[in-house]
């Protein structure tokens, strides 16, 4: 079984207001399976956002899953901020 594969966004000038609204978010995608944020310290004005999603790329195309993750999780972190405009 191959290892989950997370991606990971630097969001820089956001801090724990952004990232728990965002992650409350996105954690409720079904397409989602972990989604977290973390400040690499108290004084960095910047955020490291990680989402998991769920691996359904059947097959060995290790390149292609690779790619199909970020964009997935990408589409994932566009949609928590278009819906977050809606809260």
């Amino acid at each position: 079984m191959e290892p989950k594969r997370t991606v990971t966004f630097v969001l820089h000038g956001e801090d724990d207001t952004l990232g728990n609204s965002l992650r409350y978010v996105i954690s409720t995608y079904k397409e989602v399976e972990a989604c977290h944020y973390t400040r690499p310290h108290p004084t960095e004005d910047k955020i490291h956002f990680r989402i998991q999603t769920y691996d359904d790329v059947p097959g060995n195309y290790k390149l292609l899953r690779t790619v199909i993750k970020q964009k997935i999780a990408l589409m994932m972190l566009k949609r928590g901020f278009e819906d977050l405009k809606h809260y």
